[in-house]
């Protein structure tokens, strides 16, 4: 398995070793202090970049994909912005590739979930300019990406604490894992075709993502999680 600082292939049970000591690996931020709080595997890296680098000309998504997944899905605005992204498509057939019939509902949540948030995007630049998933994740656009994930969960400053709130926490916390497995997936994409520049776009993206999705929106989603918990009956 490829590792995600280096793109060097270890076996896997000696990838947590190498990306310990990888000298290519970003020096600590709060990226790695929040991965490990969430428990999030060395190997799950590995395996968007895997999933990212299938060859260019094979299809994007597989028949039992079409048939579990999409043709069951709303076939709505949502639906018609996911189909053609080749990105959203590619993380939904990883996810089924992984998962499998048993988690079709959360796959085509999830990929509804990314819909959403280019819809957000593009109602920013009203539209003037076309919005993909692949296109959004670089560093020059990560402020794009963070406005528009600020407003999917309601964000509000609450009266008595004054601090950030969000009416549906948990958009910002599955936005965030989401965007994060979509930033290595085009990683491979930049492996396979050796394209340095979609490369260096992801890196930057995913290193922005470390260091800052956690203040920017984590945070609050987690205090109005927590809140929601101890406020229940």
């Amino acid at each position: 398995m490829p590792c995600q600082h280096c793109v060097r292939f270890f076996l896997k049970a000696e990838l947590w070793r190498h990306e310990k000591r990888c000298t290519k690996k970003p020096s600590e931020t709060d990226s790695s202090t929040e991965d490990k709080r969430r428990g999030r595997s060395v190997t799950a890296a590995s395996r968007m970049i895997l999933e990212g680098s299938v060859r260019s000309d094979q299809p994007l998504v597989s028949p039992e994909f079409n048939e579990e997944v999409q043709a069951k899905m709303n076939h709505d605005s949502y639906y018609k912005r996911l189909r053609n992204d080749p990105l959203v498509l590619k993380l939904g057939s990883a996810q089924h590739h992984k998962h499998g019939e048993r988690r079709k509902n959360v796959t085509s949540q999830e990929m509804r979930q990314l819909s959403r948030l280019l819809k957000e995007v593009c109602e920013d630049n009203d539209g003037n300019e076309p919005t993909t998933l692949a296109s959004l994740l670089t560093g020059s656009n990560f402020d794009r990406v963070v406005a528009a994930a600020e407003r999917l969960p309601g964000r509000y400053k609450d009266t008595d604490t004054r601090r950030p709130m969000c009416r549906k926490p948990s958009v910002g916390l599955k936005l965030g894992h989401l965007l994060r497995r979509c930033a290595e997936l085009k990683k491979g994409d930049a492996i396979r075709t050796e394209d340095e520049v979609m490369g260096k776009e992801a890196d930057a993206f995913i290193s922005l993502h470390g260091s800052e999705w956690n203040s920017k929106i984590a945070s609050a989603s987690s205090t109005s999680l927590k809140n929601s918990q101890y406020n229940k009956p």
